[in-house]
Parts: C-alpha cells; structure tokens; sequence
C-alpha cells in the first residue's frame, strides 16, 4: 500500500508538473501571437535616457572606490543580467522623480575586461571617461561578425566594430534596476487573452560592442533570434564622446531613430533603445570617436510588467 501511495504521489507530481509546462507554452503560445497580431499597430521599438546627474548618488558622487564583487553583484556567472538580488525598479516616465533604489546611488558605470585576477577596469561617471581608458577598451575587442545564413561572417564592408562577448567582460550596470526593463515590458509586449498580467521580459546581456570612427558601422539588417522565446533587442549606450553612430529601426514602412552622439561638453547620459526582433536596423557611420554599447537579448517570461513611481528613463 505504502508503495503504491508512493508511486500516486509520484505520478500526482509529474501530471503537475507537465500541466504546468503545458500552461507555461500556452502563454508563450498567446503572446507570440500577439504580437503577431498587434506589433504592427503599436509601438515597434522604445528609448530613453538616463542622465548620470539623476541617478547618481549626491553624497558620495565623486567616490570611485568599488569592489570587483560589488560590481558583478547584479551580474550572474554566465554573464546574464538578474534582478534576482535586488527588486526592479519601477518608472513613470510621467513623472519626473527619482527615488531610493539603484537608479539613484548608482555612482558609476564599470566595465572590467581582460585576464582573471588581473582584470582592466574602466569607469563612465558625471565626470566623463579619459581617452586613454576608451583605447584600452578598443584593444581588446575583436572584429565583429554578423549572421547570414545561419553562419558568423566577417566582412568589414558590411559591417565594422568591435566587440567583447559576456564572458569577457562584466559590468555593474542592471537594465531591472534603471527601470529600463519595466518600461520595455510595458510598451513592447502585449496583453495575453487569459491573463494581462502574464506577460514581462528577461534580459540577458550578450555582448559589448565598439564602433570606432572614422568608419565603424554597420548596414541595414534584421537580427536572428536565438530562441523561439526571444522578442527583442535591447542597446545600451555608455556615454563616450563620438559623432555619428545613429541607430535607425525600420518596421512596416514606419521608422524611427536614436542619435547617441556627444561631446565632451555634454553632461554625459546612459542612452537606450529596444526593439522587436523583425525589425530592420542599422547603425550609421561613426565619423569621430568611440560609440561603446551593451546589447541584451531580451526575452518573453511569466510576471508583471507595469509602469509605477521613478527614474524617468523613457523619451516620449
């Protein structure tokens, strides 16, 4: 008897289990359909800005003394970003406040490449970034390839940067906790038939790339999604001083675009623009400068996907 409750219970679980996944596939099911349906009649791709003079920390904004561990808390071993040690923080681009969370005492932008225990750290502050560090950056990288046909190609007339893949690099920079993510969720993904509040986005950080003038660019393309579950790209822009580098996003006829370019002068701002991945884009010459990015795969998930009170990081 005993062993027969066991095996039920056992049988019990696994029925469990599979309803779940069946459920959990219904959802990515209605969502891809979705936005089948409705990405065409919405918004396509989504930006902002976040200037360093809001989101840094007033008391302690001129301290650069961090940790390599504090860096890479919000960063998980396989380089994909988590919001799993800090809740999101949650935006109204309505609204211009700024309250307690990351977004508000984030002192920095580190970026630590290069050999283990003996890693180049490199830091975008209020303050700008020395020339000298965005060339130790530029060294590293290596030529960038692009997808066609299933296949990496290089070709440097098609497209040229460089870049860092996320296991060669790692950051203290988390698209949850600058509110990014939550606005993303929001604008970029539609509600499900069964459930609105199913429906929310996973970023995962892929690579790192530098566009160098005076001819770093790369033409008009559509990206391959690397999974059934991926939606979207998502770009991050550090601030370097560059000109050129437009981002243009094309969909159904409509376009839109994000100019990054800056100087030294500019009070130096985070920059960012997410978009699905049927869209065309490119990214036009770079004509002095370095454009330095983080790309983020993004993802469709189960949870909560809603705009509250804070950073304003979404340009209307």
């Amino acid at each position: 008897m005993a062993d027969q409750a066991a095996s039920n219970g056992t049988a019990g679980k696994g029925k469990v289990k599979s309803l779940t996944k069946m459920a959990e596939n219904k959802i990515l099911k209605d969502l891809g359909s979705s936005l089948e349906t409705h990405a065409r009649s919405a918004v396509f791709a989504c930006g902002g800005s976040l200037p360093f003079k809001q989101i840094l920390d007033s008391t302690s904004s001129g301290d650069q003394h961090i940790t390599k561990a504090e860096a890479l808390e919000t960063t998980s071993d396989d380089g994909a970003s988590t919001h799993s040690k800090h809740p999101a923080t949650q935006t109204d681009p309505l609204t211009q406040n700024t309250k307690g969370s990351q977004a508000s005492t984030l002192k920095a932008v580190y970026v630590w490449f290069g050999d283990k225990g003996n890693a180049t750290n490199i830091v975008f502050s209020a303050t700008g970034i020395p020339s000298k560090d965005l060339e130790q950056l530029v060294l590293p990288c290596q030529p960038a390839s692009f997808g066609r046909g299933g296949e990496a190609v290089l070709d440097e007339g098609y497209r040229k940067a460089g870049n860092l893949d996320n296991e060669a690099f790692a950051t203290n920079f988390c698209p949850y906790q600058a509110g990014i993510i939550d606005v993303v969720s929001q604008l970029l993904v539609p509600q499900t038939p069964h459930d609105r509040h199913c429906r929310s986005i996973k970023a995962e950080l892929y690579k790192l790339n530098v566009y160098s003038a005076p001819s770093g660019r790369f033409k008009a393309h559509v990206v391959t999604p690397r999974s059934k579950d991926q939606i979207g790209s998502l770009v991050v822009s550090l601030p370097t001083p560059h000109q050129g580098g437009e981002l243009a996003i094309r969909n159904a006829g409509k376009s839109m675009s994000f100019d990054w370019s800056s100087n030294d002068k500019a009070d130096p701002e985070i920059k960012w623009a997410a978009f699905y991945s049927d869209c065309e884009h490119e990214v036009h010459e770079v004509t002095s400068g370095h454009r330095v990015t983080l790309t983020y795969n993004l993802y469709v998930t189960r949870g909560l996907g809603h705009l509250a009170d804070c950073a304003p990081v979404l340009d209307s």
